[in-house]
């Protein structure tokens, strides 16, 4: 693995540590703490949660399999490597888009605590609050699903040139 990429994956894992603290906080706290049950301490579980799913999954699937720290279990002919490339591309781009679902939930919970301060309580409900995440969880799923299941698209790996990187392609189709 390239050198800058060493503090790349510490402030990953630094960063998913803090989020832990914060999820496991605002969890331990919420209870004596009627502020911490809001919907904006909703939504940061929420988006805490994604943001460690999506640390980790990039470091495992994508920077550890690229740099082969995935060899004991990632060669070619073996099952994952025919498996692999469409649960990470799937994997990928669907925390991803959960990420973004998140930042416009963030930005709309502000929005409305901002612009109708008196609403927003009742605006963000609990009924609201399950229904958006659980949106923000299965919307993805139809746009990354028939991507990833079309078996008409091809995706791969292969052997960098200089054979030190596992590399993920693509074909046009499935990458539009």
């Amino acid at each position: 693995m390239p050198t800058f990429h060493y503090p790349i994956v510490a402030f990953a894992f630094v960063s998913s540590l803090l989020n832990l603290a914060i999820i496991f906080g605002i969890l331990k706290y919420r209870r004596s703490n009627p502020y911490l049950r809001g919907s904006y301490f909703a939504i940061v579980i929420f988006h805490s949660v994604t943001d460690v799913l999506l640390a980790c999954e990039f470091t495992i699937l994508m920077r550890a399999r690229k740099y082969r720290y995935l060899d004991f279990v990632l060669y070619e002919g073996s099952t994952l490597w025919e498996v692999l490339p469409r649960l990470t591309n799937g994997l990928h781009y669907y925390l991803k888009a959960v990420l973004y679902i998140g930042h416009v939930l963030l930005s709309l919970n502000r929005f409305t605590s901002a612009f109708y301060p008196l609403s927003y309580e009742t605006f963000w409900r609990s009924k609201l609050m399950i229904s958006a995440r659980f949106i923000a969880w299965v919307l993805p799923l139809f746009c990354i699903l028939p991507v990833v299941l079309n078996f008409k698209f091809k995706m791969w790996f292969h052997m960098g040139d200089d054979n030190e990187t596992v590399r993920l392609e693509s074909d046009e189709v499935s990458t539009q």
